[in-house]
């Protein structure tokens, strides 16, 4: 049942989790094509999906019991809320592995184990004949803690776009004698290591003369108790009137004083939100990632 015995004599599982697990039904109807009927059906014990799709999936019951016979998950494809992750965590019995990679680098380039002890989960460390750079606008590697662009070097990175001279020479540059891919990745290089996810850098917004990063407002969202995902956008609803605006999903959401007043013990008064919104749940693409375009304006 996806239980080490170990587990159970080092109390890491409560009996009743044990006994929960163990009265799972094994019995899946013909026409049963859910997910959960597939993972027990099939026996899965590996599962890679997006965060959206594991959070659509701890939303179901029968989906919850499924999650705990795999035996790896491994999420990627966007920034992994840390309470997303612990809850993934405690369904699982194990930690989550959290990947990241473009498809230009074919196509994981980190990973890392986590337990969602952190607001965002970070990216892990680079997988084998990988190199990840931090670099400032003059590729200059920029020091622990600073917020960089991220470059991909090793013998992942693809030869370039197909017909698109122009824009591989944009983003595949040499330098230093490596061959490197500029992810377009804003991060921040950990004392032990590992790479923090900040966002994108053309998601970069200016407003009344300050250059905003949603993503690291996002990290600190997604730390708020009660809070399950949140995005942050830059909106121009009215002309000339550009505002940031949070979207928020979980019981926490609707908490407004309280989040505002978390924020504002945390950041400068131009980087809170001038609007939050609270949603049931975000609009998702055909391949299970947040549609910011779909996002409604507030109010």
């Amino acid at each position: 049942y996806g239980i080490k015995p170990e587990h159970v004599l080092e109390g890491l599982y409560p009996l009743a989790e044990v006994l929960r697990r163990a009265n799972q039904p094994t019995d899946i109807a013909e026409d049963d094509h859910s997910l959960a009927a597939q993972i027990i059906r099939h026996k899965v014990t590996h599962l890679q999906c997006t965060p959206s799709m594991a959070r659509m999936l701890t939303g179901n019951d029968e989906a919850r019991a499924a999650l705990g016979r795999v035996q790896n998950l491994l999420i990627g494809g966007e920034a992994l809320p840390g309470a997303l992750a612990r809850d993934l965590a405690q369904i699982t019995g194990e930690p989550v592995q959290n990947m990241y990679g473009p498809t230009e680098t074919t196509i994981w380039s980190t990973t890392g184990p986590t337990s969602g002890e952190e607001g965002i989960a970070g990216i892990g460390t680079p997988i084998a004949n990988t190199t990840l750079h931090v670099l400032d606008a003059a590729m200059r590697p920029v020091p622990l803690g600073a917020v960089g662009e991220l470059w991909i070097g090793g013998e992942g990175v693809a030869r370039g776009y197909w017909q698109r001279p122009d824009l591989t020479e944009e983003r595949f540059v040499l330098h230093d004698g490596a061959r490197l891919y500029n992810t377009g990745d804003l991060v921040r290089l950990r004392p032990d290591g590992g790479i923090d996810f900040l966002g994108r850098a053309d998601h970069q917004v200016k407003i009344r003369g300050y250059r905003i990063e949603p993503g690291e407002i996002e990290t600190l969202l997604d730390a708020q108790p009660g809070i399950e995902q949140a995005v942050v956008l830059a909106r121009e609803d009215m002309p000339g009137d550009l505002r940031l605006v949070a979207y928020l999903t979980g019981p926490g959401a609707s908490d407004l004083a309280r989040l505002r007043t978390a924020l504002a013990r945390e950041l400068p008064a131009h980087l809170v939100p001038a609007h939050f919104v609270a949603l049931p749940h975000f609009p998702l693409t055909p391949n299970k990632k947040v549609d910011r375009n779909a996002l409604p304006p507030p109010g």
